[in-house]
This record gives structure tokens, sequence and C-alpha cells, in this order.
């Protein structure tokens, strides 16, 4: 909240980044202004540790300390202003930011989660495939996402599979005879390895 003039404004923290909260725990804490913004406050330590107060647009990162308050809430704030913690509560200025409560925010990733997530990645990919080829037209290009032969739903015949990369290769690449003209040809024209003849294969016949 902000108050008026001659009082304090409050401040209170909503989230602190574990690795500010282990700055904070560092005694005597103190720091200076470092730079003061509409929506965030950059302090700097002694060490050359720098933190941040921001506002909740701002949201949680790992040199945070999420306030409450509106833009210009930092206002009256100066460079080299003196900053310092007392009774858990960090002061600067006519500023007083109550760091109890605050929910500490974590900004290591959970590696082991996504490690183990990853792990089922491969099936996942497959699955989805499969999704999407029962769905498929038989004259779409997710065909090529098929397997050439063998057995299984998702499997297409080797010549189904050919035809969906001749049209793939006429829309990338159309024949210059059908093209109307030569100011409109399709730029870095790309050359498959599957060449025109199996692009003939694919159109329909006269």
């Amino acid at each position: 909240m902000q108050g008026e003039k001659g009082t304090a404004r409050l401040l209170p923290a909503r989230s602190i980044a574990r690795p500010v909260r282990n700055l904070l725990a560092a005694w005597p804490f103190e720091a200076r202004v470092l730079a003061v913004f509409e929506r965030a406050c950059l302090l700097s330590t002694p060490d050359g540790e720098v933190l941040s107060l921001v506002l909740p647009a701002a949201g949680d990162g790992p040199l945070n300390v999420v306030v409450e308050g509106e833009p210009g809430a930092f206002g009256g704030l100066a460079q080299a202003m003196r900053a310092h913690l007392h009774d858990g509560q960090l002061s600067l200025g006519d500023v007083r930011v109550p760091l109890a409560g605050a929910a500490t925010w974590e900004p290591r990733p959970a590696w082991e989660r996504l490690r183990a997530a990853g792990a089922t990645a491969p099936l996942r990919l497959e699955q989805l495939r499969a999704v999407a080829l029962a769905h498929a037209p038989r004259e779409g290009l997710l065909v090529l996402l098929a397997p050439e032969g063998g057995s299984g739903s998702s499997a297409r015949p080797p010549a189904e599979v050919e035809r969906a990369r001749a049209r793939a290769t006429f829309c990338a690449c159309p024949p210059e005879n059908s093209v109307a003209s030569s100011s409109k040809a399709l730029p870095n024209r790309v050359a498959f390895p599957w060449g025109r003849a199996a692009m003939a294969s694919a159109m329909p016949a006269s």
C-alpha cells in the first residue's frame, strides 16, 4: 500500500527466489539501489550480488522478490540509496517490504521429473504418429509419416508413400510448364531424389 507523504509505503513480499532468500539470510544484509524503474527496483550488495524488487506483472525470476504494488510503486527511490534488513522487513527510503509469509520460488528445474518424462518421449511420439495417421486422408501428405510396407495399422504400401512424396515434390517444385508465368515461379527450388518420373505418376491421368 502506498501511504501519504511522510509515511512508510508497505509493499509486502509475495514470493522470494531461493537464491535471493539465501542472500537475505546473510547478516547483516546491506545493499544500495542500483536502478529504479516503473515496475522494478534493482539492488546491489557490497559483494556485487544483485537482486530485484519487482511488481507481480514481472513475475518470479532467479533474482526476484515479487512485491504487492502498482506501477510507480518505487517512485521516490533513487540510485545509491541505502537498503537494509531489520526484523524481517527490507527498508529503503520510505519503502518497507515485509518478507514474512512470502513463498519461496525455486528457479532450479525439477531435472529428475523432466528426465523421467523425457524417457517416455519416443513412445509418445510414436503414439502421436499413430493418431495422426489414423485420421490422415489417403491422399494427404501425412502418409509420409507412415512406415513403408511391413505390418501394423499405420503401415502403408510403398506405392502410396511414393505418391505422397511426389505430391510434396510437386507442391515445392512444380514442373516448368505448370507455372503460368516465369515471373511467378517459386524461388529456391529444391531437388528431390525421386525425380519427375515419380511426380508424373502422382498426377491424375488426362
